[in-house]
């Protein structure tokens, strides 16, 4: 109950958060708008500037050093204000980008705190299951206590009639070896009844030994069967994968001629034998000579031939994959 008064995560810090976020990020998009707005402005108004009428005046030398330096004075605040803008750009766009960064880590902490929210909603549950179990045996416990204490009134009560019966048997002789002679019958049936009970509770003892044997012997039976079967179905499998291979065999060499560079000095007689290992849709993993022509460029051209076919014709069961990924494959 307490639990279910408690403030959810998303309505307070996950909700502050995110208002903090979007303020931030507005201000950042103004100050944005407002650098390239300057920086803008800056350059049409040096693009617009008027050209005064230029007069035929006599200057001396001097005259135009001073003006030249003061004109690339002038280009130098340009050029140096115009890289202070981008510098500001630049550390606005990493200060959005911090905040970002930022707005990610809250967002795990969230995450992080709703999780560990349920993780212990689940362990209140689980407390009054156990409980609810506690409980149960309580109440169990008080019945059998309740029924222990009617057993034994019943037993004082018995107690009380054969102490009863004893005081009889003094003031009687007869009495009390009648009395004696019964007791000492019931004894002996109850013996009988206590052998015949323990022999019934031997032999079902026996019967259960059987069962679990048997049971055992059973579930042994069939876990043998099953890998017999799994054995089986696999050896199935890598027999129709060596089929479809084999029936793939004659496109693959095809394919690999088609891209294959013949060297203009190998004879005809020439041939390398290659291993291949190949992926899902028949991606040529890696080519590896085994059996050499004993022309290394022969062989070089080989090996760039079957990486170059790739990915090569193979079989679309992905099961096969297992069991036909590396196999080899002579070139003459």
């Amino acid at each position: 109950m307490n639990q279910d008064r408690r403030p959810s995560l998303d309505s307070t810090s996950g909700g502050w958060v995110i208002r903090s976020f979007l303020l931030a990020l507005l201000v950042h998009i103004a100050l944005l708008l407002l650098l390239l707005f300057s920086f803008q402005s800056s350059i049409v108004m040096k693009s617009v500037s008027i050209q005064t009428p230029v007069k035929a005046v006599t200057l001396d030398e001097q005259a135009v050093q001073k003006e030249l330096a003061r004109l690339k004075q002038k280009d130098q605040k340009k050029l140096n204000l115009q890289k202070l803008q981008e510098q500001k750009l630049a550390q606005l766009q990493r200060q959005i980008k911090q905040v970002q960064q930022q707005r990610r880590q809250e967002e795990v902490k969230i995450r992080s705190a709703e999780k560990k929210r349920l993780q212990e909603e689940k362990l209140v549950r689980k407390a009054q299951a156990q409980r609810r179990k506690v409980d149960q045996q309580r109440r169990l416990a008080e019945k059998k206590r309740v029924q222990e204490l009617a057993r034994l009134k019943v037993v004082k009560k018995t107690q009380a009639r054969k102490k009863a019966a004893a005081k009889k048997r003094l003031l009687a002789q007869r009495k009390h070896k009648a009395v004696l002679k019964k007791e000492a019958a019931l004894r002996k049936k109850r013996l009988a009844k206590k052998r015949q009970q323990q022999q019934r509770l031997a032999a079902e003892r026996k019967r259960k030994s059987r069962e679990k044997q048997q049971r055992e012997a059973d579930l042994q039976a069939q876990l043998v069967a099953e890998a017999k079967r799994k054995a089986e179905q696999r050896k199935q499998l890598q027999g129709a994968a060596a089929s479809a291979l084999s029936r793939l065999t004659a496109a693959i060499k095809q394919k690999v001629e088609n891209n294959w560079v013949r060297p203009v000095k190998a004879g005809d007689g020439m041939s390398a034998e290659v291993q291949l290992h190949v992926g899902a849709g028949g991606v040529v993993l890696s080519a590896k000579i085994i059996n050499s022509s004993g022309d290394p460029l022969f062989d070089r051209s080989i090996e760039a031939a079957v990486k170059k076919a790739s990915p090569l014709p193979f079989p679309s069961d992905p099961r096969y994959l297992e069991f036909i990924s590396t196999f080899n494959a002579r070139f003459r």
